[in-house]
């Protein structure tokens, strides 16, 4: 959490691990507000580019994190679940 909080303008999968990492660790309202963040940077990233606000930010956050083992990604998808994500885009 520290080494990724310490990284500056991190791109979409660096901001979805810090949230993942602060679900995982159960802290909760740090989690939420950088889940918050993390939606609010990112629609603004894809609007720059004239892109649409996902179906969901969990496919959002998969699809720019390819993982050869598929745990891995579940482990990263339940932590961002744990900080608020979840299958809707409405965000956090």
């Amino acid at each position: 959490i520290h080494a990724l909080r310490k990284i500056r303008n991190p791109v979409a999968f660096v901001r979805s691990w810090l949230v993942a990492s602060l679900g995982h660790a159960g802290r909760e309202n740090e989690a939420r507000q950088a889940a918050r963040g993390l939606v609010t940077t990112s629609q603004t990233e894809l609007a720059d580019v004239g892109a649409p606000d996902p179906r969901s930010w969990l496919e959002f956050v998969a699809a720019r994190c390819p993982f050869k083992d598929h745990a891995e990604l579940e482990h990263l998808l339940d932590g961002l679940r744990k900080a608020g994500l979840s299958e809707q885009s409405e965000g956090a």
